[in-house]
């Protein structure tokens, strides 16, 4: 079980916590404090022959030139780190539970073997689970807070040895685990796994090696410890399960953690104490639909934008005041319009194809799974983005 769920949770969970971050670039390796680039500047043309070393305009140019029809130059890293500098230090972000539910639920099916001791009889066997993986938002005005929750069934078929008499029973096992992260400027921390079991068995045969009378006697003796203790039988069991599954999914959210916190502090956050010059500061919180993530750099005082209508999957503002507004109103217009998958792999050195996958039923030719929708809204420039 330990195996399925560090790949699952690994695959799935973590691109949300991903999202979330603003689909920043890998983080592997922690990467040094950058100096702070501030608002995007206007846009310039770029030179020819001009080395990778010096800024190449507007944070907005490149993106800007991916239109349909056209091919834009490879985006140079010192240009993508401006952009990715510029959209971090202004911008503010909300996810909605409803993508995020859409990310990470999907069918966990595995078989693997049953290794138990009840009552002094080891029981051994094979056992086929389904499960699901999801997450839950939780309100909270200071902090972005979900839940991690992964709820299934176990069915199993075992055999108990006891001297000479063998025990058939089928297993049904229900199980809920649970995790509460929580995510603020200071990093990710979290509480214990939480889990409840069930489970219910039927004795379906008892047979014994001894044959004739003796083994009559055997078997009717053992079923009717059986039917005395097969309450008790079932409650060890659920407490075994319980174990199991709370310590894997416990080791696998501290896994996943580590990782998250290793892009929220290195790259979201630039690194450093919470007290350093360079560090960038962000607000989070949750309603029941959206998580929210606003970046308090440029302007600490900025007044929050609504919360996006019930049917948005996700919404990035930038205020106007610190933008390019035309040039970035037509790299944008040209990222509803254009090829998305290219500047987002060019922006995040990551394919699309997997999360749109994940968030489009209409099949691989569909070449999006969401409409983009672009507007400036009371000092916000926004790109929304819902399903199609």
């Amino acid at each position: 079980m330990r195996s399925s769920l560090r790949n699952t949770i690994r695959r799935s969970l973590w691109a949300p916590v991903w999202l979330c971050l603003a689909g920043l670039s890998d983080a592997a390796e922690p990467q040094p404090a950058r100096q702070a680039t501030g608002a995007v500047q206007a846009s310039e043309k770029r030179s020819p022959g001009k080395s990778e070393a010096a800024p190449a305009g507007s944070a907005f140019s490149w993106l800007a030139a991916v239109a349909p029809g056209q091919t834009a130059q490879p985006l140079g890293a010192l240009q993508r780190q401006q952009f990715l500098d510029s959209l971090l230090d202004h911008m503010r972000v909300h996810v909605s539970a409803r993508l995020l539910d859409q990310l990470t639920r999907q069918p966990i099916e595995r078989e693997f073997p049953v290794e138990d001791t009840i009552l002094g009889i080891s029981f051994s066997g094979k056992a086929r689970s389904k499960s699901a993986m999801r997450v839950v938002l939780a309100p909270d005005e200071q902090r972005a807070v979900f839940d991690v929750v992964l709820t299934g069934v176990a069915r199993s078929r075992t055999t108990g040895k006891t001297g000479p008499v063998c025990i058939h029973c089928q297993g049904v096992t229900r199980f809920t685990a649970s995790k509460r992260f929580h995510l603020t400027d200071d990093g990710l921390t979290s509480l214990p796994v939480q889990c409840r079991v069930e489970t219910n068995s039927t004795v379906t045969d008892i047979t014994s090696e001894w044959p004739g009378l003796r083994g009559r006697i055997a078997v009717r003796l053992a079923r009717r410890r059986s039917d005395q203790t097969h309450t008790e039988a079932e409650q060890i069991s659920a407490c075994h399960n319980q174990e199991r599954i709370a310590q894997a999914f416990e080791e696998q959210m501290t896994s996943l953690a580590k990782a998250a916190e290793t892009v929220l502090t290195h790259e979201l956050l630039r690194g450093g104490p919470p007290d350093h010059p360079e560090r960038r500061k962000f607000h989070f919180h949750t309603s029941r639909d959206y998580v929210c993530m606003a970046s308090i750099c440029g302007e600490p005082r900025s007044p929050m934008p609504p919360e996006p209508a019930a049917d948005t999957w996700a919404k990035l503002w930038l205020p106007t005041a610190v933008i390019d507004l035309p040039l970035a109103l037509t790299a944008m217009q040209a990222a509803r319009t254009g090829r998305p998958e290219q500047w987002w792999r060019e922006l995040t050195g990551r394919e699309l194809v997997p999360w749109r996958s994940k968030v489009s039923d209409s099949g691989e030719n569909d070449p999006s799974p969401m409409a983009v929708n672009v507007a400036v809204e009371s000092g916000w420039l926004s790109l929304s983005m819902q399903p199609r």
